[in-house]
């Protein structure tokens, strides 16, 4: 599993790299698949700062990891709770994919975060989302920077 994860990521960077500056339309919105939209609807919510939204494409039991292997924390109602400050915190949001690859049931998003706190605080940060996908919802994350 690890070692098809870290292929899979290495890939992501590859092709990244050799992509093409264009004005056309990135090549991560098609196909549409049903990881792609659970991705696509739960960062939605994520920039409009809407828990409800965020959350809906999460499982109940999700599983949270950071730097790929790290457990952080397990379940939506922990998920609800390390956002809910975030969420709160701020005065603009926007999270945007610079890349993404979808295969099967994984999506893998390069994200670009811009923000401001309601301190006046602005921040920038950039990092790479994994979702595993099944039973219709995302069932773990992997954040980790690029």
């Amino acid at each position: 599993m690890k070692k098809s994860l870290i292929l899979f990521i290495a890939s992501f960077f590859i092709l990244a790299c050799n992509k093409s500056e264009s004005s056309e339309k990135p090549d991560y919105y098609a196909p549409t698949s049903e990881a792609t939209q659970l991705a696509d609807e739960q960062l939605a919510g994520y920039n409009k700062r809407d828990m409800e939204a965020f959350l809906l494409p999460y499982s109940d039991s999700v599983k949270v990891f950071y730097n790929l292997k790290e457990f952080a924390y397990q379940g939506k109602d922990k998920m609800r709770e390390n956002y809910n400050d975030w969420f709160g915190s701020l005065t603009y949001l926007n999270c945007k994919i610079v890349n993404r690859i979808a295969s099967g049931n994984t999506v893998i998003d390069h994200e670009e975060l811009t923000f401001k706190r309601a301190n006046g605080q602005e921040g920038k940060s950039e990092a790479m989302a994994i979702y595993k996908i099944s039973n219709g919802k995302i069932q773990e994350v992997y954040f980790t920077k690029p």
